[in-house]
């Protein structure tokens, strides 16, 4: 199945459970059936999840498309579907594999060559740049299913490792990851495991290796997989430690030149499987109390420990470890796993009873892969692939290199695995080794071409996979274009005799545009626009591509070259989103392009081959395509044919046709067109508004490009766009609809993960008076000016808390985010919930408390105060007060009523003459000041009803308060005590009568 058609697929079981469960809505069905489609979508979201067999990172986007419009349709549900942790889970999973966005780039080149990796900010503009900045997507993922009221289990922890922040939230190197869907058993080998593969250099690996066993936590071979993969590739320089190498051109221009570890250079830690170097200064590296190994002395450390490496560790070792006999003994010690399936590949038998099938695909491609490194085709291979008796296949096995390769033949031909990597491994083997030989042939040898042998062992493979319905896709297409490129060019040699010459090339060329074609699905009327079609094609990679061109070209094929160009310039968007999914992928689909022009000179092989080029007219049909997509830029000049023959385009993609970098093209080019979803505002009940505001922000996280936030409401000035606003918001009169922030807790510090701001709905604000959702999604920058516009009609109460400690009397704490919401202008009511601590000597006289008393109150207006600033549209203030007192001895102060009125004098005259000027200077902001005529108002300028008022509670036997307070500090003060309970509930330490706001503040009710 291609990973393009999977959105085709999601929308297909889409439009069956619609009709099943009916059209946008489940208010009037059974609460079984909404369970059901709640069930279905979270698990289907599940299965778009799974990693694909071929290239999984790249086909994520895909798998990331048909995710979102399952998105969509849950949030179109009236009240929308519920996003479970199943479905959570799979959305992480898919943001896990996708590679840094420019925001996470950045944060990633903040992080410090130190570990671990904390920020260093480089300039002043990256000092405001916290965890907020640098949480990932799926890392923000995850924190929206916490908010949901999910909690974190082993899955999350080990993802949120991989997402870049540890369990004790110090910094990790952010990596692409493939996580299965849950984990079964005991996870701490799985969470030590992701802390290896989250660091930037050997040496930072191993001290994640060496803690694990300094922890006590019992060996795993999913440790060592991790840190032998850190082993095992290649070191690269950082970019500090030295330049790209430039090799200069006749024409005086400078193309970059390909070299070891350049490729890698031009990603960053987590995007990539190389390491990189130690850094310079010797300060920056991490203690070691062992030297870091290397690969070999790390296989003998896990012998010692008594670990026989399975699945995973097993097939990474039989595809890197340098030793034949050490892997030869390794298999034998785990013949007998996979039901003997292992023991049955090292010596068979090959009957019905052989148990091979219980080998998972990803370790017998493992062993194809040992079978064609340490064989080697001295002899060739003959054409009936038997397999040999058991000593003797032992013997052969063991010492006989050809053998190895003709072990591997019989065992495709009689097994016929449908795992491509399997077929990929072997005939890549036989198309890059010169039989007769012990070594293999670079491509830049091409000229020397392949032997009919082997042409002819590759067609037979190619056969066997057509009648086991295995489609020829990736890197087994590559195989079969390059094969048969070679073998074109021994042809062309006179390597083939003449009637094998003739044959090969009457029916090469149509056998090599067949597979093409099946394997695009081109086989459709080519007269019909694509976006008719339903099914979308597969799109091959760039490589594909590339070797494709040169195929068809040295077979000179003109007019399949001519077919290609018109598939290509059909095709351009989706051909640009693909190659724009992978590294170096724009760059190779330029080298495409110049193969192309290439190809119709007749220059491919120039000086061996003087064939004629290209018919004119053909020439210049594929040249006025090719010219018709902007994005390319044009027909490549023959200055960079000249530098592809020589093989230097490679690198630093040039300006095409004097236009524009193809690369830059590619980069502004919008390719997705996504919509946001539309919701429904019809039903108050359940939890709809909450899942919209939760729909919204996961599509955000989707990372759509810029397009989808346009909107032509942009062009319009913002006072016009203001007043179609205001059109457009429910009709506010007398009554202000109520809304409310969740709870911000002092606790919450600066490496706080949870730093949005959520509002809810008063109980009682009626529907008309709800903002619609639709108004929302229109564009980011339009959703803050709609609720800008908003919250500036409504009642917007603030709830937050203000602490001070045992051990700090004076000093009041409240969570920094507050500070930075951006709806504190639009406050109205500010609700504090105060944790007073005081802790003093019993010898302590009245004046001494009272002298305590003035300091603490003082601090804890100057923390109001801090708050408050930001605040312009104040019209009340409640504060709900617990009193935690204790003598020095830790025993408990029970605070009397005279002690409660001696506090409450204390406020009265320090703290209330604060509180009622914030009250003036709101009413003056807002030019609704009025003359007082109520001469029981001291202050001037605040309304008749304006002042302070207090409710005092004593302690409850057997709690550890001393005592309650509230605190009323309100326009129209005898309305607002009216409304108020009588007892204190923070905490829950006094009787509940109204539920505190909690992240699920009105859960039913969130805009």
């Amino acid at each position: 199945m291609w990973p393009e058609s999977l959105p085709w697929i999601s929308s297909n079981f889409l439009d069956k459970a619609a009709k099943i469960h009916g059209n946008g809505s489940t208010a009037s069905r059974e609460p079984r059936d909404s369970a059901q489609i709640t069930r279905f979508c979270n698990n289907l979201l599940s299965l778009l999840s799974l990693p694909s067999s071929l290239r999984p990172m790249i086909a994520s986007q895909h798998q990331e498309d048909a995710q979102f419009r399952i998105l969509q349709f849950m949030a179109g549900y009236d009240p929308s579907i519920a996003v479970t942790r199943t479905g959570f889970r799979a959305i992480a999973r898919i943001q896990l594999t996708h590679a840094k966005t420019e925001q996470e780039r950045d944060w990633a080149e903040l992080k410090g060559p130190s570990w671990p990796p904390w920020k260093e900010s480089r300039t002043a503009i990256d000092e405001d740049k916290g965890y907020a900045y640098g949480a990932s997507r799926a890392s923000k993922i995850l924190h929206r299913m916490f908010e949901a009221g999910y909690a974190a289990r082993s899955w999350e922890e080990v993802a949120e490792v991989y997402a870049g922040w540890d369990t004790d939230l110090s910094p990790t190197i952010q990596t692409r990851a493939l996580l299965p869907y849950g984990f079964r058993g005991d996870h701490a080998h799985r969470l030590w495991a992701s802390r290896i593969r989250t660091t930037r250099t050997r040496r930072e690996a191993w001290a994640a290796f060496l803690a694990h066993e300094a922890s006590g936590s019992g060996a795993h071979e999913d440790i060592y997989l991790a840190m032998f993969e850190k082993l095992y590739y290649m070191e690269i320089l950082r970019k500090e430690d030295g330049k790209l190498h430039q090799d200069m051109h006749l024409d005086g221009s400078q193309e970059v030149i390909e070299s070891p570890g350049y490729q890698a250079a031009t990603l960053l830690p987590g995007d990539m499987k190389e390491v990189l170097s130690e850094p310079a200064s010797p300060l920056h590296n991490v203690y070691l109390s062992e030297a870091v190994p290397t690969y070999e002395q790390l296989y003998n450390r896990m012998v010692s420990k008594s670990i026989r490496p399975r699945g995973r560790l097993l097939a990474f070792l039989l595809e890197t470890h340098p030793d034949f006999a050490t892997l030869y003994k390794l298999l034998e010690r785990c013949s007998g796993d996979f039901n003997g399936g292992i023991g049955c590949l090292l010596a068979g038998p090959h009957d019905e009873t052989s148990t091979i099938h219980h080998v998972p695909d990803y370790l017998l491609a493992a062993f194809f892969r040992f079978l064609c490194r340490f064989g080697q085709p001295t002899r060739g291979i003959s054409a009936t692939a038997a397999f040999l008796e058991r000593k003797q296949h032992i013997r052969e096995f063991m010492f006989n290199k050809n053998y190895l390769i003709e072990y591997g033949y019989a065992l495709l031909l009689h097994y016929k695995p449908r795992y491509q990597p399997i077929w990929t491994a072997f005939m890549e083997r036989i198309v890059f080794s010169r039989f007769g030989s012990n070594s293999l042939y670079h491509e830049k040898d091409s000229q020397i071409g392949i032997t009919d042998t082997q042409y002819n062992i590759v067609i037979r493979l190619l056969d066997t996979l057509r009648s086991v319905d295995v489609d020829l896709e990736g890197d087994l297409f590559n195989l079969a274009c390059t094969a048969t490129r070679y073998a074109a060019q021994a042809v062309h040699r006179g390597r083939f005799s003449f009637s094998q010459g003739r044959n090969f090339l009457t029916d090469r060329s149509y056998r090599l545009r067949t597979l093409f074609h099946h394997l695009v699905g081109a086989h459709a009327d080519p007269e019909v626009p694509v976006h008719s079609i339903s099914v979308p094609p597969h799109i091959p990679g760039p490589a594909e591509l590339h070797a494709y061109v040169r195929a068809l070209g040295v077979l000179r094929d003109y007019e399949g070259l001519y077919s290609f160009s018109t598939w290509l310039t059909k095709h351009n968007v989706e051909v640009i989103a693909r190659a724009r999914a992978q590294h170096g992928g724009s760059d190779m689909l330029f080298r495409t392009l110049v193969a192309l022009r290439a190809a119709t000179g007749g220059w491919l092989e120039e000086g061996l081959d003087a064939r004629p080029r290209a018919p004119e007219e053909i020439k210049e049909l594929i040249k006025a395509q090719i010219s018709s997509i902007d994005e390319w830029g044009g027909w490549p000049s023959q200055k960079y044919v000249q530098l592809y023959i020589e093989g230097h385009v490679k690198r630093a993609t040039p300006e095409v046709g004097g236009r524009i970098s193809i690369t830059k093209a590619m980069t502004s080019t919008t390719i997705v067109n996504k919509k946001l979803s539309t919701l429904s505002i019809s039903s108050p009940t359940s939890y709809k508004n909450r899942q919209s505001t939760l729909y919204r922000e996961l599509e955000l996280l989707l990372d759509l490009t810029p397009s989808t936030f346009s909107s032509p409401l942009l062009q319009l000035p913002a006072e016009l766009r203001g007043k179609i606003f205001t059109y457009l918001l429910p009709p506010i009169n007398d009554v202000r609809p109520e809304l409310h922030t969740c709870l911000w807790g002092a606790e919450m510090h600066a490496a706080e993960p949870w730093r949005h701001s959520i509002i809810g709905y008063g109980s009682r604000v009626p529907i008309h008076l709800r903002l619609n959702p639709q108004l929302l999604l229109i564009n980011k920058k339009l959703r803050d000016e709609v609720l800008a516009l908003y919250l500036s009609r409504c009642k917007l109460s603030l709830h937050a808390e203000l602490r001070n400690t045992k051990f700090q009397n004076d000093l009041f704490d409240y969570s920094p985010h507050i500070l930075k919401l951006n709806l504190l202008q639009h406050v109205t009511h500010v609700r504090f919930y105060v944790e007073w601590n005081y802790t003093f000597l019993k010898a302590s006289s009245p004046g001494q408390r009272m002298q305590d008393y003035v300091r603490m109150t003082d601090d804890f207006c100057k923390a109001m105060d801090e708050i408050l600033a930001k605040m312009g549209r104040v019209e009340g203030i409640e504060l709900s007060v617990l009193f935690f007192w204790k003598y020095r001895s830790g025993k408990v102060y029970s605070l009397t009523m005279g002690d409660l009125f001696e506090v409450e004098d204390c406020l009265k005259k320090y703290a209330e003459p604060k509180w009622l000027g914030i009250l003036e200077k709101s009413r003056k902001r807002t030019g609704t000041q009025r003359a007082s005529l109520d001469p029981a108002v001291s202050s001037p300028g605040l309304a008749p009803g304006a002042g302070v008022g207090y409710k005092l509670s004593s302690e409850k036997k057997g709690l550890e308060q001393s005592g309650g307070m509230e605190i009323f500090v309100s326009q129209d003060l005898e309305a607002c005590m009216g409304k108020k309970r009588k007892e204190v509930d923070f905490y829950g330490n006094f009787a509940v009568n109204e539920t505190l706001p909690q992240p699920g503040y009105e859960a039913g009710n969130m805009i």
